[in-house]
Parts: C-alpha cells; structure tokens; sequence
C-alpha cells in the first residue's frame, strides 16, 4: 500500500479555503478520521477549524431580478375647507326627544 503524501499548507487550504471539515478531509485523501487527527496534530494545524459558509455572493443581473409594478395610484385630491357661519337654533333644545306619547 503507497502512503498518502500530505503537506501542511495542502491541509491548510483544504481546512481554511475549502472549508473541510476532518470527515471530508478523510474522504478526499482515503484515510481513516484518526490518521487525518494525527497528522493535524503532527503538522501543529490542531487549532484549525472548518469555517463553511451557507451562502454565495454573486453579480446582479438583469434577467434574475424580478420586476416589481408599482400600482398606479392618484394622489387624494385636497378640498379646500370652507368656512360657512353655522347659525344658532331659534328654540332653546334641551337635548331630549320624546316619542310616541301615551295617554293615560
């Protein structure tokens, strides 16, 4: 069985740039999660941890940015206020109303 030739700035880039954590760095070079340990800890890279980011931040375009229609909507339209005299009540009104009166 050949051994697998690994380099410390190779193990840097992966974990760093490429975000690898010690389970995907097993799978790329064929080796078992504990070989992987021993040699961070041989290349003194223990300290090092994956740092995955979820998201990619790319150009805009024109063609993927979705158009918004603004509706069309008119202003309300400002009447101006009139002052009218109010004239007062020629009886006195004392505010009670009766209705449908019976008769005893």
């Amino acid at each position: 069985m050949e051994k697998v030739k690994l380099s410390k700035k190779g193990l840097q880039n992966d974990i760093e740039v490429l975000g690898l954590t010690r389970v995907q760095l097993a799978e790329k070079y064929g080796i078992s999660t504990a070989q992987i340990k021993k040699a961070l800890e041989m290349t003194g890279l223990t300290e090092l941890r994956a740092k995955q980011v979820a998201f990619e931040i790319v150009e805009d375009d024109d063609t993927t940015t979705p158009v918004v229609e603004v509706p069309n909507v008119t202003p309300p339209v400002e009447v101006p206020a009139v002052n009218t005299p109010v004239e007062p009540p020629t009886a006195p009104f004392s505010g009670i109303v009766v209705e449908n009166e019976e008769e005893n």
